[in-house]
């Protein structure tokens, strides 16, 4: 969740939402204040756990894909950039989304505009943390 500078709310899971100061749904995002997720790169589906606000208003959205096939299936992780009205920028990425090899819990915006991400990695019987940087900025 982040909190606006002009007190509207962002949320992030299945889907990014904007809310008003006053807790409603802003209608000037996406579609009702929602943006789903799943949308956006078939045939995965997407989950948000991390969410940014570059110094432009463009957001950056990250977390784990699954691809379903019968049962769920942890595939990796993305990041995507949404423009300020909730549309995908098609200027970031692929089509406006980045697929990764592991799974993102989190991510942050560096001050250079780079992206770092980390989350959880299992190699054999040993888990691991692992960090990632994006060298294209973003910003």
């Amino acid at each position: 969740m982040k909190l606006l500078s002009d007190g509207r709310i962002l949320t992030v899971g299945n889907y990014v939402a904007q809310y008003l100061s006053n807790g409603r749904s802003d209608s000037s995002f996406g579609t009702a204040g929602k943006v789903p997720l799943d949308s956006l790169s078939k045939p995965l589906s997407l989950h948000g756990t991390s969410i940014n606000i570059l110094s432009n208003g463009k957001i950056i959205v990250s977390g784990v894909t699954y691809l379903w096939t019968g049962r769920t299936s942890i595939v990796g992780g993305f990041v995507l950039r949404l423009r300020y009205d909730g549309s995908l920028d098609s200027n970031f990425g692929q089509n406006g989304v980045t697929l990764l090899n592991a799974v993102v819990q989190m991510s942050t915006v560096q001050s250079d505009g780079k992206i770092v991400t980390s989350g959880p990695i299992t190699l054999g019987f040993t888990d691991y943390v692992f960090v990632n940087r994006l060298n294209k900025k973003v910003v």
